[in-house]
């Protein structure tokens, strides 16, 4: 009867916490893959363990996969997925001062790893590889925070 009584306080005394008390802080991997990782993918691409997580803190581990290429990502909210986002055709890159990037694991080398930390409110995030050209080869994914 005792034990119960604990168990019954403590399950009300969690359930009084705020809501975004409830949510654990989210870990993502990101993958950074070219034709030179393995496994190889068919150009380019960006490819994450979870696509979905909800508000709150968010710890990106970024990897490259490459032999030979240097990668980065860039974290981009974004209002609406179909719209295209402003590109400087002369550097064959995103513009990221338009974005308002909100943190980055910038300019990988092969086989390095590093990590970010940022708090997402819901919303849609692009994670884009901003080295010239990366994004046209399709290293870029969407990532959906919810409440």
């Amino acid at each position: 009867m005792y034990l119960r009584k604990i168990v019954l306080g403590a399950a009300l005394a969690f359930a009084m916490l705020p809501a975004n008390a409830h949510a654990a802080d989210s870990t993502i991997s990101v993958q950074l893959l070219d034709i030179t990782s393995k496994p190889p993918s068919k150009d380019m691409s960006m490819v994450l363990d979870l696509d979905h997580v909800a508000a709150g803190t968010v710890t990106f581990h970024v990897k490259n996969l490459s032999k030979v290429y240097i990668h980065e990502m860039v974290v981009v909210p974004v209002t609406d997925v179909k719209a295209v986002l402003p590109y400087d055709k002369a550097a064959k890159r995103i513009k990221e001062d338009e974005l308002k990037a909100l943190g980055e694991v910038s300019e990988l080398k092969p086989g390095k790893s590093g990590d970010l930390t940022v708090t997402l409110a819901p919303g849609t995030y692009r994670l884009v590889c901003n080295v010239p050209d990366h994004f046209h080869h399709g290293m870029w994914v969407d990532l959906t925070v919810t409440p």
